[in-house]
């Protein structure tokens, strides 16, 4: 909050029922929804129960999905909006995984940004309209990692080898240890091989993008 909302706040109010409803109306407070869990620590005995809620799942599952070419059509180095076009089968397949509580991750190289065909400013508002969208739509993405860099990038430091960028698996890695993921059941979908590679690297089971998303996704939960 920002110290303004005192002038909203008058005794003896419900923050919940009285303050943010209203300020909701006023359309001055964002919101993004989540499908997550959730505990409020506002009682002792919820207090005291904190640190069973957070104690770290075992057997969490994911799914990561590289961006242009699984998740949307590749329109070489996708920036805009009015280029976005979502593969058959993508936002479903992305529900799909929420309802069945398996973690959704965008794991994508970004050489455009290196290469200086947009900004990493315009990337993250891209990105940012993009997650919108998909909430829009019920379709919920836990994370996202990218890599800017590039050895052939025409801004310097951009320009350098990474074992961020694909097939390198740093990105996956970084992942896999932040949201403590099962690597034995959960896998990643690519167009490219060196979205197999980064797969075979992390040891996490691999298939090229297919025709629908979600048929696809359905099926390897199936397996699985």
């Amino acid at each position: 909050f920002k110290p303004k909302i005192f002038n909203y706040i008058k005794s003896y109010q419900s923050l919940e029922k009285d303050i943010l409803p209203d300020l909701i109306y006023k359309k001055k407070i964002n919101g993004c929804y989540q499908k997550s869990k959730f505990i409020d620590i506002g009682t002792y005995s919820n207090l005291k129960n904190a640190n069973k809620f957070f104690e770290k799942k075992k057997n969490i599952r994911a799914a990561f999905l590289d961006r242009d070419g699984v998740i949307n059509y590749d329109t070489n180095y996708l920036h805009k909006l009015k280029d976005l076009k979502f593969r058959p089968g993508a936002v479903e397949a992305i529900k799909f995984l929420n309802k069945k509580m398996i973690k959704v991750f965008i794991v994508t190289n970004q050489a455009g940004i290196g290469k200086n065909i947009f900004s990493e400013k315009t990337f993250y508002k891209f990105q940012k309209n993009y997650i919108e969208i998909l909430n829009k739509k019920n379709a919920i993405v836990d994370d996202i990692m990218f890599c800017p860099f590039h050895p052939l990038a025409k801004i310097r430091k951009y320009k350098k080898k990474s074992q961020y960028r694909k097939p390198g698996n740093l990105m996956v890695k970084k992942l896999i240890k932040k949201w403590d993921i099962n690597i034995s059941s959960s896998f990643m979908i690519g167009d490219q091989k060196k979205d197999l590679l980064t797969a075979k690297k992390s040891g996490i089971y691999f298939e090229y993008a297919k025709k629908n998303l979600l048929d696809q996704v359905k099926k390897i939960y199936k397996n699985n």
